[in-house]
């Protein structure tokens, strides 16, 4: 048991902290198909790359201001 816990604690090092509760995962995905835009999403600034799908991002759940390089507005 012993060999086994410490195993497990230098595994918490390989992954990211756990989001916060109430947290939801968001992608902003370019149907323009141009990429290489910028979106921000409550105080999250996000990249869309070339490849026009940004990764993931925590926010809070809820009403979240998005902006999108010359558009604005709400979402839940």
């Amino acid at each position: 048991v012993l060999g086994w816990t410490g195993a497990q604690a230098q595994d918490a090092a390989l992954y990211d902290p756990a989001p916060p509760p109430n947290s939801s995962f968001v992608r902003i995905i370019d149907a323009r198909g141009q990429g290489n835009m910028q979106a921000t999403i409550g105080s999250v600034s996000v990249s869309v790359p070339e490849t026009g799908v940004s990764p993931y991002v925590v926010v809070p759940a809820g009403d979240q201001d998005v902006t999108l390089s010359s558009d604005a507005g709400k979402v839940t």
